[in-house]
């Protein structure tokens, strides 16, 4: 039960590190075509998101 529970946690923590991943890769991508300054905008939206999923 306790390996379950551990197994699946640690499938969605590697889940949610590939979506990241993903997601910082194509925000990358947007930036480049983006004017610098919409960096500021970009940041922030990084960093609520980047939170909500750090936070438990």
């Amino acid at each position: 039960m306790i390996l379950r529970g551990s197994t699946s946690a640690t499938w969605a923590l590697m889940v949610g590190g590939v979506m990241l991943m993903t997601g910082l890769s194509y925000v990358e991508e947007q930036l480049n075509s983006l004017p610098p300054k919409n960096f500021w905008f970009v940041t922030q939206c990084l960093l609520y998101i980047s939170s909500l999923l750090m936070s438990p």
